[in-house]
């Protein structure tokens, strides 16, 4: 992850959040601003220990995101990273006013939504 210095040196524009279960570190995500005036966010990074997979705690976290912030977000995954795409699609249309845009681009899998 060649920018993760970027989370702690421009706290203004990233934010970095540590998922925990019983005081335990069980993961984290990483948010980027885009456009605070039009509170435009990108999902760049969530990431579930081996262990807590499949507890629901990466929806969970991902979830309370989304509310916490609303706005209009980007994610991608990798184009042929399948699991990843059932995810976020299950989150994102638990979440998302119902308006997603998909497109392939570069070997990734780019979703563009708000959050209602």
């Amino acid at each position: 992850m060649p920018d993760i210095d970027k989370y702690w040196a421009d706290p203004i524009r990233h934010h970095p959040y540590l998922i925990t279960i019983n005081d335990e570190a069980a993961g984290f995500l990483l948010i980027r601003v885009r456009d605070e005036q039009r509170h435009y966010y990108d999902f760049a990074h969530l990431f579930v220990m081996r262990k807590f997979r499949r507890t629901g705690i990466g929806r969970i976290a991902a979830e309370h995101i989304f509310k916490q912030y609303g706005g209009e977000w980007e994610l991608h995954q990798l184009e042929n990273n399948v699991p990843a795409q059932r995810f976020w699609d299950k989150v994102i249309d638990e979440i998302s006013d119902g308006t997603i845009t998909v497109k392939m681009e570069n070997g990734k899998r780019y979703q563009r939504f708000a959050c209602t």
